[in-house]
């Protein structure tokens, strides 16, 4: 099993990024001066390989970074949603709760056009149908 990840361009297109750079990036080693105080969109896929060769797809996942004034990546901000959409998913489905929910998720997830499947199914030699089958969603609670 392997991780591979992409980035969306300023054209919109998809460029392949290693997982060392994206560690770096992560772990604030490195930062991306043409995104500071911006967010960037990325692609996680997670793919079962053999000999270096996809066999499965696992999961697709579609997310934004928020990057800070100098460019690097912000962690502050990304933990502090992420523990809001947690303790959010054991509280009461109120309007309030379900429409701040939706809110945290617009501002983490993002939507793939279809030009974005396609060349994702290209860079991995995959289908477009087995990368869709493979996008993230929440589990259903009923």
């Amino acid at each position: 099993m392997t991780i591979r990840y992409f980035t969306v361009d300023a054209s919109g297109g998809l460029a392949a990024m290693s997982q060392a750079r994206w560690h770096r990036i992560l772990s604030r080693k490195e930062s991306l001066s043409e995104y500071a105080g911006r967010d960037l969109k990325w692609v996680e896929v997670v793919v079962e390989v053999e000999r270096r060769s996809i066999r499965r797809v696992l999961r697709v996942l579609p997310i934004r970074t928020n990057f800070d004034s100098t460019g690097r990546a912000d962690m502050m901000r990304r933990d502090a949603v992420a523990l809001e959409r947690i303790s959010r998913s054991y509280k009461p489905p109120t309007t309030e709760n379900l429409v701040r929910q939706l809110e945290l998720d617009a501002n983490y997830f993002w939507v793939l056009a279809e030009t974005h499947w396609r060349k994702l199914s290209e860079l991995l030699r995959v289908s477009v149908d087995d990368l869709k089958s493979a996008l993230y969603h929440e589990p259903d609670d009923h």
